[in-house]
């Protein structure tokens, strides 16, 4: 299975470091992520060797560019949707512009935070596309840490679709969750909010 992990910060990096049995492509209209992406990882790999019971991998991507691979079996998109100024809502508009670039058929899951009621805007938008939404649970300041030791996982989706999906889990996570598309946009914005 081939995997294309789309933003290389946080989000991305820790993802793409669970995911180490996959052909890995990771994307980025950031050179400066491109360029550190290596270093990044080795963040990762420096936790492992110190705590080497956590379950982190060194993995090599199958391939580093700023453009979507058409031929991936599934998206990871995991971008920033900082607050918009003048509609004050997470402006999505970075996902969008990569959404008009995968095929029409796409299997999605974002890790991006959203709004309450994204999921059924971008299912009008993409009829063909498959959706999965896994919340992002990280502090950029500890990322490190928190992907090894969560204790859930919330998987919102087509469950068929994204039955990978749930190795995200194998890595010290105690229970996971299965809930609907708006109930993990309800679950992520609360819990942000009780953080904050």
């Amino acid at each position: 299975m081939t995997i294309a992990i789309i933003g290389l910060g946080v989000v991305g990096v820790s993802t793409a470091s669970q995911l180490k049995d996959y052909q890995l492509t990771v994307v980025d209209n950031n050179v400066d992520q491109l360029l550190s992406f290596h270093k990044r990882v080795s963040e990762f790999v420096q936790y492992r060797e110190k705590f080497p019971d956590q379950k982190i991998f060194l993995w090599e991507p199958k391939q580093v560019t700023d453009i979507p691979l058409k031929n991936a079996d599934a998206y990871i998109i995991c971008l920033p949707t900082p607050l918009h100024e003048t509609y004050r809502t997470l402006d999505t508009s970075i996902i969008e512009e990569y959404l008009k670039q995968l095929p029409q058929d796409a299997t999605v899951i974002i890790r991006s935070t959203v709004p309450i009621g994204y999921f059924k805007s971008v299912q009008v938008s993409y009829p063909n596309m498959k959706f999965g939404y896994i919340p992002e649970f990280l502090r950029e300041d500890n990322a490190v840490k928190d992907t090894s030791n969560l204790d859930y996982i919330i998987i919102a989706g087509d469950i068929g679709d994204l039955e990978f999906l749930t190795e995200l889990s194998d890595y010290g996570r105690k229970r996971i969750y299965h809930v609907s598309l708006e109930e993990a946009e309800i679950i992520k914005l609360t819990h942000n909010g009780a953080i904050s």
